[in-house]
């Protein structure tokens, strides 16, 4: 997908008068790329094409949208109805169209209140038979005032755009001879204050940029190494690559700090950094890697500090999405589909999905195959150090993110503080990029997003946006790829290999270590899942059921509130027995599997936690068979079995306390059992 024009980026800006739908007439339909920010606004579009083989072409590529009108005819008793006639804009592509619409139209009928005419440099005379002059003469005596876009006599504007030039937006009476007008604008008279406040806004934007303050960051890192602070340099310009200056303070903080709005960084315990620093917390952000689990976020609160989104720029994402759902609608789905990344996410290339509307998550761009065979309205990301950070993890998301917007309609979803990092690497795609606000502290997930334009400040991308999304669009929600965290996963849980960057996850650990170690603890690695997928989700899934929601889990998890909502729950039965004989034959893989499909159904089956503990036992991965072993004897007191193997283990390690007190467990419930005779210098 190409990046706009510059006249086009112009013409997105305008305040349109209220409507539930803008219109634009495109005449001499020419790059289709143009058509798709006014299509995401849900406007209508009349196209207006002569050659019959594009106009077959642009049907296929715009199927999917209902509001497109293909003319071949050059008339407005061609349009489908009175109302189409009162149109916001009318573009035109090429000199001999830009004739005919102005020989052949009546704009006294059709009224748009901007007309934008594109072509190419090196012509003075749009056609010989209606000089340039002309063309705008006429469109004086309708009522309209004529711009230009004028860019010297080779040069395109979008080229003088890339060169970040600036664009001279002149009236037509000041073109001299040997000038090339690259777009020309008729905007008529009633419209002529918003246009002009929109031109000067766009204009003064690259003047803004040149005449802004100069930004210096101050680093208090008393005690960091060299290579600490080379590290520090690095990130910082990733994050904020606008900073001029950045002063490295170890010793004396000097008073001049207080004195200004510069931003504080902090990588350094708070007892290092006086009081008065730490009021000041708008300006103050504690980056230590070290010491901060949360240093990621700060980096990109820092940068929404110096380059905020503006309430123009969620206005306008506002406007967009509202076009865009109010035309997914109109599809009449009943129900929507959310993704996750877990293992399950492979089996989906063998199910069609086109009975619902289809909400990705994060990483599944890896598969672009994947991606084309689901064709996702929306995709979100959220989480600050795997998505919009600088490892390669992350930069590896956006590059292939990337690929995937550029061969879709898919919109993007993201928390608005992540914006200055998606506009510089994913601004060619601007008409499909959603920066959205987080709202703290959230209450629930199940919202309409068209009113209330938010994403709750949740902790996991299910409830961030997969769900709040979901909830927009349809009242049946349907969970596939969430296989939760199983006993043995590593991290927070395990990844499909084809949607995920698993190579790169080393990388990440070490550049956010505090950030591993405080949500996955060695000593709790459920933590996470426990906090954000546990009591809390179940709860605020109930909530919208209550509200007339249905959520369905489509395939085995390990996520306690989803595996509620699995339609039929499996009799464990076999399973059991299969354990069992699988043990008694010494086939370890099997008897393992067994086990995880008891567990999968039945999280608390202490039988299934005594053999898993077994099978680790006998393969001599002793910690893991403690683990499973004291699990047992904690959901279930009374599993003999387990209390022995537990004292076997603990006698094998010379742990006695714990070899004594599941001995005493024995006697209690098996008075005459062996192990007794076996550990009796226990006693």
């Amino acid at each position: 997908m190409k990046k706009q024009l510059p006249e086009i980026e112009l013409l997105l800006r305008l305040d349109y008068p209220p409507r539930l739908q803008g219109a634009l007439f495109y005449i001499g339909v020419g790059e289709e790329e143009v058509l798709l920010p006014f299509v995401n606004r849900g406007w209508r579009v009349f196209g207006f094409v002569s050659d019959p083989m594009n106009m077959v072409r642009l049907k296929a590529s715009f199927a999917q949208f209902s509001d497109m009108h293909w003319l071949q005819a050059l008339s407005l008793d061609d349009c489908c109805d009175e109302s189409c006639c009162e149109s916001d804009l009318m573009l035109i592509d090429g000199e001999a169209n830009v004739v005919q619409a102005f020989q052949r139209l009546d704009f006294g009928r059709l009224r748009p209140n901007v007309v934008a005419c594109r072509f190419v440099e090196g012509r003075i005379q749009l056609h010989a038979a209606l000089p340039y002059h002309d063309v705008v003469e006429h469109a004086r005596s309708l009522g309209y005032c004529a711009y230009v876009f004028a860019g010297g006599q080779e040069q395109h504007s979008s080229a003088l755009l890339a060169k970040k030039e600036p664009l001279i937006c002149v009236p037509y009476h000041t073109i001299h001879d040997g000038m090339t007008a690259n777009a020309l604008f008729f905007v008529r008279d009633c419209f002529l204050e918003k246009f002009e406040i929109a031109l000067d806004k766009y204009l003064n934007e690259d003047a803004e940029k040149n005449d802004r303050k100069f930004i210096r960051l101050w680093v208090i890192a008393p005690g960091a190494t060299q290579s600490e602070l080379e590290e520090i340099e690095a990130r910082a310009r990733f994050y904020v690559p606008m900073v001029d200056k950045i002063e490295y303070l170890t010793k004396a903080l000097p008073a001049e700090i207080l004195e200004n709005d510069d931003p504080i960084l902090l990588f350094c315990a708070s007892e290092h950094v006086p009081q008065v620093f730490l009021q000041r917390r708008e300006r103050v952000f504690n980056i230590d890697y070290r010491n901060n689990w949360l240093d990621g976020w700060e980096w990109l609160q820092l940068l929404k500090y110096l380059q905020p989104c503006s309430k123009e720029c969620l206005a306008d994402a506002k406007e967009r999405f509202v076009g865009y759902v109010n035309r997914l609608r109109k599809m009449g789905l009943k129900k929507a589909y959310v993704f996750g990344t877990g293992p399950s996410l492979e089996k989906a290339m063998s199910r069609d999905w086109n009975d619902g509307y289809r909400i990705v998550c994060n990483t599944i761009v890896r598969d672009e195959a994947l991606w084309r065979h689901l064709a996702p309205h929306f995709i979100v990301a959220a989480d600050p150090i795997y998505h919009f950070g600088f490892t390669s993890f992350a930069r590896s998301f956006r590059r292939d993110l990337a690929k995937c917007l550029a061969s879709s309609e898919t919109f993007f979803a993201y928390p608005d503080y992540c914006d200055p990092i998606v506009r510089r690497e994913l601004g060619e795609f601007y008409s499909q990029l959603l920066p959205i606000p987080i709202l703290y502290p959230p209450d629930r997930l199940d919202i309409d997003m068209t009113q209330e334009f938010f994403l709750p400040g949740f902790n996991n991308i299910l409830t961030i946006g997969l769900l709040p999304l979901a909830c927009t669009l349809a009242k049946e929600v349907y969970f596939w790829g969430f296989d939760g965290r199983a006993p043995n996963d590593k991290l927070f849980w395990s990844y499909s290999e084809k949607h995920s960057y698993t190579e790169f996850l080393p990388e990440l650990q070490r550049a956010h270590p505090k950030f591993f170690e405080h949500s996955i603890p060695k000593d709790d690695p459920e933590k996470y899942v426990r906090q954000n997928l546990g009591d809390e989700l179940d709860r605020l899934l109930s909530e919208a059921e209550q509200r007339g929601f249905t959520f369905v889990m489509m395939h085995k998890t390990w996520t306690p509130p989803l595996r509620k909502r699995l339609p039929i729950k499996e009799d464990v039965a076999p399973y059991l027995e299969q354990m069992m004989k699988a043990l008694g034959e010494d086939n370890l893989d099997l008897a393992e599997r067994s086990c995880m499909e008891v567990l999968i159904s039945e999280p608390l089956n202490s039988t299934a936690m005594r053999v898993l503990g077994e099978v680790y036992y006998r393969r001599e991965r002793f910690e893991e068979a403690l683990r499973w072993f004291m699990m047992a004897v904690r959901n279930d007191s009374k599993n003999l079995e387990a209390w022995v193997w537990l004292a076997r283990l603990a006698d094998r390690f010379g742990n006695k306390q714990v070899a004594s007190k599941a001995l005493r467990q024995v006697v209690q419930l098996s008075p005459q059992h062996p192990i007794l005779t076996e550990l009796s210098h226990y006693y």
